[in-house]
């Protein structure tokens, strides 16, 4: 009766490892995508959701960050960056993973995303305005 079990259990073990369940997550493949803004003088307003206020003429550094199953950063090597609206902003390459985002003078809102690997992408919203002294709390002026 022992036996039975103990191969009934031996049996269910070798199934489970044959059809995958033991498979460990490959730790090169990518899982998730940021965008990490670098610049300073920039004001987040959501932080969930990622808008951000700029000048209309300024230009900000924005990077990208993969991250595989367990969190842990991987170079990105096939990305692809991409704005929504070119009257509003240009970005100075699309296939590094760090850019150049530089606003072109009209003001408005767009959004900035990055697309990696087997469709996996982020999105940052930004605004371009004229910031006057005052109009936003915060922002460092020079």
């Amino acid at each position: 009766m022992f036996r039975n079990k103990f191969a009934i259990v031996i049996l269910l073990v070798i199934a489970l490892a044959l059809t995958g369940c033991f498979k460990k997550s490959d730790p090169n493949e990518l899982k998730s995508i940021a965008i990490d803004i670098l610049s300073e003088d920039v004001v987040t307003v959501e932080e969930e959701s990622k808008i951000v206020l700029i000048g209309k003429t300024q230009a900000i550094q924005l990077k990208a960050v993969g991250r595989n199953a367990k969190g842990q950063p991987l170079e990105l090597k096939d990305i692809n960056w991409s704005v929504s609206d070119e009257a509003v902003g240009k970005l100075d390459s699309d296939n590094k993973e760090e850019v150049t985002f530089t606003g072109a003078g009209q003001g408005g809102k767009l959004t900035v995303t990055v697309k990696g690997e087997k469709d996996i992408s982020a999105s940052v919203d930004l605004v371009a305005l004229e910031l006057i002294h005052g109009l936003v709390p915060g922002y460092p002026f020079k």
